[in-house]
């Protein structure tokens, strides 16, 4: 579904422009990349209930343990703006992140983020 340059690229584009930001009662991060990395196009939606070290966006020079991480693997550049915009809305949504981090299954989360 992406390149091999793919995974390399987020790594990059995070050391210059990290995405996690830090909610109230949670760490989560919205890594992305460019789009010729990109073959077919996915959200992927990663949970880990210990965190995920991302550094935050408002402040780079701080971490930020990334509970939910939405992996955003889009190849038009306004399918990015348009997720991205979507996706601050679920963001904000306590009851949503709750759902999504307690989820058990990929159906759950399919149908939270409908």
């Amino acid at each position: 579904m992406v390149t091999e340059s793919f995974l390399p690229k987020i790594k990059e584009r995070e050391a210059t422009f990290p995405t996690g930001l830090e909610l109230k009662d949670r760490g989560v991060a919205i890594p992305h990349t460019d789009a010729d990395t990109i073959k077919s196009e996915f959200v992927a939606v990663i949970t880990n209930q210990e965190g995920i070290p991302f550094k935050r966006m408002d402040d780079p020079n701080q971490d930020v343990s990334a509970k939910i991480i939405f992996v955003l693997a889009l190849n038009q550049p306004h399918a990015q703006l348009e997720m991205l915009q979507a996706l601050m809305g679920v963001i904000q949504d306590t009851s949503v992140l709750n759902q999504i981090q307690n989820a058990t299954s990929v159906d759950e989360i399919k149908e939270l983020l409908k």
